[in-house]
């Protein structure tokens, strides 16, 4: 099965096309001043791989979306509901979903969730005092940059030769801290929204 990971900015598309499960690179690239996904995704077309799915790293979709999803109705008012909590992101994902949907009709579309990681939180780390009424509606500590705490505690799994007690550290545009125990989140710095860089619990 070929599958297709596109890496997405507000400007920018990145990708690349896996055979799975070898994980074999068939193809790779990046378009810049993307103002229409259908156009970028029309180029990738015209490479010639065929796709059979399309997986997404996906930001925000609330307590509901905490894990990987096929994409559907469901997914995508997830999406529209958080859009607040995360304007920079959820806004992209949802133009490119709607562009792949139309532009690759019948491929599969599947959403992982960053805070997917994190799933593992103990209750104490992941609740706000703040009203029940409000926690019910969704106001928790979530955690964001998943993938990337998740990748830094495998890798040092492999490179210990076991699981071990750790602080990982992800940098960059925005940036979080997350307590890991035995390559599982049990604390993480950023809580509700991943639109600060800085964002405490």
């Amino acid at each position: 099965m070929n599958l297709l990971v596109p890496n997405l900015g507000s400007t920018s598309l990145k990708y690349q096309i896996l055979e799975m499960p070898s994980e074999q690179v068939l193809g790779k690239g990046r378009f810049e001043r993307v103002r229409n996904y259908s156009e970028a995704i029309e180029q990738i077309r015209i490479a010639g791989i065929p796709v059979h799915a399309v997986a997404f790293k996906a930001v925000h979709g609330g307590p509901r979306y905490c894990g990987t999803f096929l994409i559907d109705d469901g997914v995508v008012e997830a999406l529209r509901e958080f859009l607040p909590a995360a304007p920079a992101h959820n806004a992209i994902y949802l133009a490119a979903i709607e562009a792949f949907r139309q532009s690759m009709p019948g491929v599969p579309l599947v959403a992982a969730f960053e805070p997917e990681f994190h799933s593992t939180l103990p209750p104490h780390a992941c609740l706000y005092g703040v009203p029940a009424a409000w926690r019910a509606e969704g106001i928790r500590k979530y955690g964001f940059h998943g993938a990337s705490h998740q990748y830094v505690a495998e890798r040092c799994a492999a490179i210990l030769g076991r699981q071990s007690r750790l602080v990982s550290c992800h940098l960059g545009g925005s940036s979080s801290m997350c307590a890991i125990d035995r390559g599982r989140s049990i604390d993480t710095t950023m809580g509700f929204s991943p639109q600060s860089s800085r964002s405490y619990s």
